[in-house]
């Protein structure tokens, strides 16, 4: 939500790529993974040892696995690895450098996602454009009151989504899979 309204979206740090995605999500989620694939890498990176371990397993399963329901393209280096090892037995120095290539070889696709999303908006063409557009108006001068007001609408956009779900996909599954993906970054940001 941060960057469509061009302020910065609530909850840890993001790095430069994953802060301009947030928001820039539409109806063609299905066609749109590997935005949602690049902000749970980003939320991996910021996730403990412990708890990064088991997310990479679940980011394996959702994302990178050849019958993962959301998959996305996997660099060949990286696709030859994972089919000689297991995924639970690849070290933590493995396992970020797998993440890091991942995302790099998302950010044509997801460039060209942000640019599609960007003429959308300028024509007033993205689902909940009244919405966003009464944020604006507070973009620098309250940051509590403007991420308050931002948190409330990105949480009655999950809420919808989730009413949504069976629209995103004729694929019952995928759509679900999406749902489920997009539920658990926005918890991690802290909307409920």
């Amino acid at each position: 939500m941060g960057e469509v309204a061009g302020g910065a979206a609530p909850g840890p740090p993001r790095s430069g790529l994953v802060s301009i995605i947030i928001g820039a999500e539409d109806e063609d989620f299905e066609n749109e993974l590997e935005a949602l694939c690049c902000l749970h890498a980003d939320m991996l990176s910021s996730l403990g040892p412990k708890e990064a371990k088991k997310a990479f397993l679940d980011f394996y399963h959702s994302f990178l696995e050849k019958t993962a329901v959301l998959r996305v393209p996997v660099p060949p280096s990286v696709a030859f690895e994972l089919d000689r090892t297991r995924p639970d037995l690849i070290s933590e120095d493995v396992q970020r450098r797998f993440i890091q290539e991942v995302v790099q070889s998302q950010q044509a696709a997801v460039s060209r996602q942000l640019e599609d999303f960007r003429s959308k908006r300028l024509m007033g063409m993205t689902p909940w454009e009244q919405e966003l557009s009464l944020l604006e108006p507070w973009i620098g001068k309250d940051r509590g009151n403007y991420e308050a007001r931002e948190r409330h609408v990105a949480e009655r956009l999950l809420s919808h989504l989730e009413e949504t779900q069976h629209t995103i996909s004729t694929d019952e599954e995928k759509s679900a899979a999406v749902v489920t993906a997009i539920s658990l970054y926005m918890r991690h940001l802290g909307v409920r």
